[in-house]
């Protein structure tokens, strides 16, 4: 007899060919001595008039590796005031560095609230690695000394802090102008009918000069020199270069004029061009600050 494959109650598989039987009671014939069984081909017994293809075992599921276990766990997200930014360009960088992270699924960074939200996999990546990635861009990310609450800063913490830093910067600018203003007035002094030599006049200008340059200007150094770690620049590298060119060169011709006249040139100093153009810069910077100050309180009271 013929027995159809969709309804047979009971099969066996031997030497990869799948067989239907009638009945279990067959089946448990045909697996005593399938041989003989096939011999013989008892009455009541047989096999499907189409021959099946061996059946193979479904393979295991594959284990989850440590990123996919980590993608089913619901990301987190986590909120960072953030020091330093002055830019559209400073908010890229950001963003690209920290998307960069293994883990990050998302990251935003706010230049008006100085703040970055990221979303990232618990398990692949951490706080202290993204605060990290931030400070290896340059910049400084704001967080609580108490360990358990270093994803969250109150509200009147970064109010003080932004204060000291705006007090702080304030402080720079007010010291380079009153450096710069009369390093200004040496500069012109063969104009303006001043009775100074000019051996002195380049001496005390490079005294005056001096801690504008690298006292005020710091933060210029240290932002370009962040850039430069990473290979790209930004606008404090063209401070850092340009005012450091005129810095330089004014030291060598106010220490070795005679370098100067030995070669059929007049020695010339722009140590005015170097304190006025970190003055100028701090006091756009302090402008910058008080404006974002007062945006983010308006942002707050909404």
């Amino acid at each position: 007899m013929t027995v159809d494959e969709q309804t047979a109650p009971a099969t066996a598989v031997h030497n990869g060919t799948t067989y239907y039987f009638c009945a279990p009671g067959c089946k448990r014939t045909f697996e005593k001595d399938p041989e003989a069984v096939l011999k013989g081909r008892p009455q009541g017994m047989g096999h499907a008039p189409v021959q099946m293809m061996p059946l193979r075992p479904k393979p295991a599921p594959a284990a989850l590796t440590p990123a996919k276990a980590a993608s089913s766990v619901t990301p987190v997200s986590l909120t960072i005031p953030i020091e330093g930014m002055s830019c559209a360009s400073c908010v890229a960088k950001i963003e690209h560095g920290l998307s960069a992270v293994p883990g990050v699924s998302r990251a935003a960074v706010n230049l008006a609230t100085e703040q970055a939200t990221v979303e990232y996999q618990p398990g692949v990546t951490d706080p202290a690695a993204i605060h990290e990635t931030i400070r290896s861009l340059g910049y400084t990310p704001v967080v609580s000394a108490a360990p358990a609450a270093q994803a969250m800063v109150s509200p009147e913490s970064k109010k003080d802090r932004k204060q000291a830093v705006y007090r702080a910067l304030k402080r720079r600018f007010w010291i380079a102008a009153a450096l710069s203003v009369p390093v200004m007035l040496l500069g012109m002094s063969e104009h303006l009918g001043l009775p100074i030599p000019q051996a002195a006049s380049f001496w005390l200008q490079l005294l005056l000069t001096t801690p504008v340059q690298f006292w005020a200007g710091w933060q210029f150094y240290k932002g370009a020199w962040a850039m430069a770690r990473h290979g790209t620049t930004d606008m404090n590298t063209l401070i850092a270069l340009g005012t450091s060119a005129a810095y330089g060169y004014s030291v060598a011709a106010a220490v070795t004029p005679g370098v100067f006249t030995a070669g059929g040139s007049t020695p010339q100093v722009y140590f005015d061009s170097s304190a006025a153009i970190i003055t100028l810069i701090l006091l756009g910077r302090v402008l910058e600050a008080r404006a974002k100050g007062r945006t983010s309180e308006a942002l707050t009271r909404l």
